[in-house]
């Protein structure tokens, strides 16, 4: 993004940002990373401590008002894959990895679920349509829901993975940075583990 002034005020040129050109999943208590490339769309939604709003009014007329703010404690995230992650579905929906592949949590009782942090890769197009660097939209602290499941006949599996955003105290709910280049394209990762493609 970039900027002009003049005499009168700025004048403020938006980026031109397209598509999601990577997922990143980073499990939070082993900073193992997992890549997907499959993500179709992210539906972000602010999470509101919603503010008050006090009317004095005497008949016809407003004498004052009091009002306090909304406050964001946080994101609610929808993310929409065109593939089956099962690897996801233990950090999302709580349950494990087996030999013949996976199981869900038991039933009737709280989980335990690890937090991880999601980095969204979207990119900054030009005039020919190339990628100019990558805008990263990152979350810390999700926790997943419960995956629902709809299978129609006919039709690829869609799953959509739900989770909620919650930063520590002194923390932003969201960061956006320009990076150029995605992480997936070098041998390092976070905490020092090796990516996971999935």
């Amino acid at each position: 993004m970039s900027e002009s002034t003049s005499s009168t005020g700025t004048e403020i040129q938006g980026m031109p940002i397209a598509n999601i050109a990577l997922a990143e999943i980073i499990n939070e208590a082993t900073g193992q990373s997992y890549y997907f490339d499959t993500a179709e769309k992210a539906d972000i939604k602010p999470d509101l401590s919603k503010g008050k709003e006090d009317i004095l009014r005497v008949k016809n007329r407003i004498i004052a008002m009091n009002r306090t703010e909304d406050i964001c404690i946080g994101y609610n995230v929808k993310l929409t894959d065109n593939t089956f992650p099962p690897e996801l579905m233990c950090l999302v929906d709580g349950g494990t990895m087996t030999s013949s592949g996976y199981e869900g949590p038991q039933i009737g009782v709280a989980v335990n679920k690890t937090p991880f942090t999601l980095n969204l890769y979207s990119e900054e197009k030009d005039y020919d349509s190339s990628t100019i660097q990558y805008v990263q939209f990152s979350f810390r602290h999700n926790k997943g829901t419960p995956v629902e499941f709809k299978l129609e006949d006919g039709k690829f599996y869609v799953p959509e993975f739900e989770s909620t955003s919650r930063p520590k105290k002194g923390e932003k709910p969201i960061y956006i940075s320009y990076v150029s280049s995605l992480p997936n394209s070098s041998s390092s990762s976070t905490g020092g583990t090796t990516p996971t493609t999935v």
